[in-house]
């Protein structure tokens, strides 16, 4: 029980890296793209961030194409 409540006041404590978190997620996917452990960025992200990774995943296709 003690735990549970010092995990919740660290988590308000910090929302700035609860809200960064899919970020890091998006970097960790890229670095496996530089590594060529995949092709796009997997997954589905929030909606603010949804965009960004479409977008990334359409130019990484589109840089796919043109080495064709």
């Amino acid at each position: 029980m003690q735990r549970a409540f010092f995990a919740v006041m660290a988590r308000m404590a910090d929302p700035a890296g609860f809200a960064i978190r899919p970020l890091d997620a998006i970097r960790r996917r890229l670095a496996d793209v530089h590594a060529g452990a995949e092709r796009r960025l997997p997954g589905r992200y929030p909606s603010e961030v949804q965009p960004l990774v479409d977008d990334l995943n359409g130019l990484l296709a589109d840089n796919e194409q043109a080495l064709r």
